[in-house]
């Protein structure tokens, strides 16, 4: 019975298989060696012996010596990955499978989703990316509480994953909005202070403060500008930048920041080169990458991509934010007198009576040593205002020189406090130390000590709109690299509220201020995004039903997705249009418009005006280098405008400003407005417009030609 078992019959033909390839082949002995040994002859003699014995070895340590130990236990006492888990085996064969593994090499590096997303591979990883698509120091704190966009080769925040933007709006009426602006490029240059000057002359425009005017010249403030190509003002419009020079008395060796929007660097740094008579080079993307230094005559120009992090601070609650965050260090004594001051300036309740674009220079301690920080409440009357108020109200009346000398110029300085700087475990331990759980870390002599820049922010150039308020005054803090998390902590947790690109524009549109480069259609920038952003409008159109979206045709709407600006310049589409952007020069034309009367044509008037502004500009040297400062150029200038909707409704962007004739207000007081404006009674666009919650009612910020003022004025009565 036994042999017709088959479990018996596999069993036996598995011992004969095993003792088959355990058995050691002879070779037959015909052969018999001679008495004299010839070691090559013995040797091939035995070559079969020797090597069945090798193949005899290897067949019996199958099952023995070459095997795994989990493979040798019973089958049925075997588990799932049991040669990870020594757990998993019987207790007897515990300890030769601890032997076993502690001969194997070590396993490779894990490869799971959660070690790849841990913070420091990630910024690690991104950090090493050659090409576009650069990450910011707080780009992990954004993507998990913002959406995040790619802009001009930079991944930044678009807004947060909040709905609408009234929060923002409280934020920067009541509190503080804070922006990593950190993506803006630095273009460096050093050299002679007249050589400086004269090459950024010939890209500004000669009715607002040179960059050799005193009051930028020592680095206590800094300046706001305009750009333009050289020597074609006042057409050839690029984009505003800020500058500022490092504070030294020697002229023969300046030190000279320009900070440029990213989507524009290529523009700019390329132009630089051309008006220094160097060969142009290919910039195809605007990603941060270090470009090589170069050196034209007397002049070095570096682009540093990423030494320097930098915050802007909107809301009344700024100033107390950084005042109450920023722990001085006592041992600097270079910045002794510029302590003293912020010491002072802390009593103030915001930013808004301090001069335009000052610069204090400060040495702070590690911000995760008084981390987290608890903010006291803000000040409403002047009721409990300090002794020392008077002392305050002489620093606003004149500013102290020599507050901007900082080492964070000294690129060794800024590598220094980076290298020093101990690790997130060492402060943790330290604090665990503590005697009173949650107090205050000592500052240690160790400590690195952090140079920064605070400079009160340029929010417009024209000095005549609201940039007083309290929603838009703050700080803009400039930090080496590698404090950008540490800092932004600091700030969060002491209740400054995160705003994206979204947040950052609305608080421009709140306050009546334009903002780049949604509001400046003379730039190419704005044409590029405009161009994109029409593209995405026109193919959600199509995909929507015609039943389901507006007829434009019916309405008469002939361009809904992209305002046709090339109408203000004769209908020219291959030309850009050129706005003024110097309060003086609108001041001049304000009051000519004002005192036109119905006899005075237009070329007259702008013969007129040309000749007043080179009148009123003929101190600057190079004027006479301006080619296009002629009546042809200055006719076809518009001027950027900000509309308020008196009687109810709300602003709309890529809508159409018409002129409106007397037939036409007769009607509209009467309520029976119902006509269509022609292509000839267009006198401008709107960039940005939505339902204003300063005012309280509907608003748009939009640009004009000059030609249409003109006519506007001539036929009011």
């Amino acid at each position: 019975m036994n042999k017709d078992n088959p479990l018996k019959r596999k069993q036996s033909s598995q011992r004969e298989r095993k003792r088959i390839k355990q058995d050691i082949p002879v070779q037959d002995l015909d052969l018999v060696l001679p008495r004299a040994l010839n070691v090559t002859e013995a040797i091939n003699a035995r070559k079969f012996e020797v090597l069945a014995m090798e193949k005899a070895i290897r067949n019996a340590s199958q099952f023995t010596g070459q095997l795994r130990v989990f493979q040798t236990v019973k089958r049925h006492m075997r588990r799932r990955a049991a040669s990870l888990n020594v757990k998993r085996l019987p207790k007897y064969v515990r300890n030769r499978a601890l032997a076993q593994m502690a001969k194997d090499p070590l396993p490779p590096p894990s490869t799971t989703r959660k070690s790849k997303r841990k913070p420091k591979r990630l910024l690690s990883e991104v950090l090493s990316r050659p090409g576009a698509k650069k990450w910011l120091e707080t780009h992990l704190w954004h993507a998990k509480r913002m959406k995040m966009v790619e802009k001009w080769g930079i991944k930044l925040s678009l807004n947060a994953n909040q709905k609408g933007l009234r929060f923002a709006y409280r934020a920067a009426k009541h509190e503080c909005i804070m922006h990593d602006a950190s993506y803006e490029r630095m273009i460096q240059l050093r050299g002679p202070e007249s050589e400086i000057v004269q090459l950024m002359d010939a890209f500004s425009d000669p009715s607002l403060p040179s960059v050799g005017s005193k009051q930028f010249l020592s680095g206590s403030k800094q300046g706001v500008m305009f750009l333009h190509k050289p020597y074609q003002f006042p057409i050839g419009g690029m984009c505003p930048v800020n500058f500022l020079w490092k504070p030294v008395s020697d002229p023969q060796s300046r030190e000279f920041w320009l900070f440029v929007h990213p989507g524009m660097f290529n523009l700019v740094y390329i132009s630089i080169l051309q008006q220094l008579g160097t060969d142009t080079i290919d910039l195809d993307t605007p990603v941060l990458v270090d470009i090589p230094n170069k050196t034209i005559g007397n002049l070095d120009i570096s682009c540093p991509s990423s030494n320097m992090i930098q915050f802007e601070f909107f809301g009344p609650r700024a100033h107390a934010i950084l005042g109450n965050c920023l722990v001085l260090a006592d041992s600097d004594s270079a910045n002794v007198e510029a302590h003293n001051v912020w010491n002072q300036l802390k009593v103030l309740s915001s930013a808004s009576s301090l001069p335009s674009g000052v610069v204090l220079s400060l040495t702070i301690e590690d911000p995760r040593i008084c981390f987290p920080m608890l903010m006291p409440k803000r000040i409403t009357s002047n009721a409990n205002l300090p002794d020392s108020y008077d002392s305050v109200v002489s620093i606003l009346k004149k500013w102290p020189e020599n507050l901007s000398k900082s080492s964070i110029w000294n690129k060794s300085a800024c590598e220094e406090a980076l290298a020093t700087r101990p690790t997130n475990l060492e402060i943790k331990n330290r604090r665990s130390e503590n005697l009173v759980p949650g107090a205050k870390l000592t500052p240690l002599p160790t400590d690195p000590k952090i140079p920064i820049l605070l400079i009160r922010r340029n929010t417009t150039l024209n000095s005549n709109q609201r940039e007083c308020s309290e929603a838009m005054c703050g700080w803009s803090l400039i930090a080496p690299k590698g404090w950008g998390m540490p800092l932004w902590n600091l700030f969060v947790y002491a209740g400054a509220r995160v705003g994206g690109l979204r947040e950052r524009t609305n608080a421009f549109y709140e306050a009546g201020c334009p903002a780049f480069p949604n509001d400046y259609p003379e730039s190419p920038l704005c044409t590029q995004e405009s161009i994109a952003e029409a593209s995405i409008l026109k193919a959600k159109y199509n995909r929507t039903p015609s039943s389901k979206r507006v007829n434009y045709t019916k309405i008469g709407t002939k361009y809904p997705f992209r305002p046709p600006f090339h109408l203000l310049v004769n209908g020219d589409k291959e030309k850009p249009i050129n706005v003024i952007h110097s309060v003086k020069i609108i001041s001049v034309l304000v009051n000519m418009l004002q005192s036109i009367n119905s006899d005075t044509t237009f070329d007259l008037f702008i013969a007129e005006f040309v000749a007043l502004l080179k009148q009123l500009l003929k101190s600057r040297p190079y004027m006479s280098k301006l080619t296009n400062f002629d009546v042809k150029s200055v006719s076809l200038l518009c001027v950027r405008v900000q509309l308020m909707y008196l009687e109810g409704g709300r602003g709309e962007s890529n809508s159409t400003i018409y002129i409106p004739d007397n037939n036409e207000l007769t009607l509209k007081k009467t309520n029976t407005l119902d006509v269509k404006f022609s292509e000839s009674s267009i006198m401008g666009f709107t960039t940005t417009g939505s339902y204003s919650l300063s005012t309280g009612r509907g608003s748009a910020i939009g640009v004009c030609s000059v030609k249409s003022l003109f006519q506007l004025y001539q036929q009011q009565p």
